[in-house]
């Protein structure tokens, strides 16, 4: 599915490209460094790591884990490009941080639940397998 939504935002987008798009189109070695910087960390083995959290982990984990994606470009940009965040943003990436950790150690269970000794909620065996 998220193939297919990437195929159709390129043909969407493609015919404004020569409207919007004023500068000369070149294909050299940081163009071509930047599409595969694109390609595959930034997108295959994301959606790769993404799918496989989701199959391992509860969808509340997996969900906050979105809060984490703005905190990791601006790692990026601090630790390779030097950029320094204001003190308005990085209250932002303080509490995109706790979200997370909360998110993560939140307990998964209604309010009021009892938790047996191993972690689980009382009367919970663990995951109920999914119908034929």
């Amino acid at each position: 599915m998220t193939g297919w939504q990437l195929v159709l935002g390129a043909v969407v987008i493609a015919p404004l490209v020569p409207v919007l798009d004023t500068g000369p189109f070149v294909l050299d070695g940081p163009a071509i460094a930047g599409y595969t910087w694109l390609a595959v960390p930034g997108t295959t083995i994301a959606y790769a790591v993404w799918f496989s959290a989701g199959r391992r982990l509860p969808a509340t984990s997996t969900a906050m884990l979105g809060a984490l994606s703005p905190v990791v470009a601006a790692l990026v940009g601090w630790v390779w490009l030097g950029q320094a965040l204001s003190g308005v943003q990085s209250a932002g990436f303080a509490l995109a941080l706790v979200a997370a950790l909360l998110g993560q150690t939140a307990a998964h269970r209604p309010a009021g639940t009892p938790r047996r000794p191993g972690g689980e909620p009382a009367g919970c065996p663990g995951r109920v397998p999914a119908a034929p």
